[in-house]
């Protein structure tokens, strides 16, 4: 039980340390991955992926920091069933584009 409470707290500060609205800074390790909701990814985030691979449906997204740098990986499928990949900072700059 005392294992719940403290999960719950714990949270509560992490929650309280980045409000809405507000731009986090990047975090002390730099190499941890989030799990984004396609609909939360920046439009220009999501427009480039889209012009650097016409035709795939993007479907799951990751943010990182590299170098201090927001980083969005867009995951997604095209017609043929291939999956491809692509890394846009939150600039709309494409990264690394390439299929699996």
């Amino acid at each position: 039980m005392k294992r719940i409470v403290r999960g719950h707290v714990a949270g509560l500060m992490v929650a309280l340390a980045f409000p809405s609205g507000c731009t986090p800074s990047p975090p002390a390790e730099q190499s941890a991955e989030d799990q984004v909701a396609i609909d939360a990814v920046p439009p220009g985030v999501l427009e480039a992926a889209r012009k650097q691979e016409p035709g795939v449906e993007f479907q799951w997204a990751e943010k990182r920091w590299g170098d201090g740098v927001l980083i969005y990986k867009l995951q997604g499928e095209s017609g043929e069933g291939k999956i491809h990949e692509v890394d846009v900072n939150a600039n709309g700059e494409v990264l690394a584009p390439g299929g699996k």
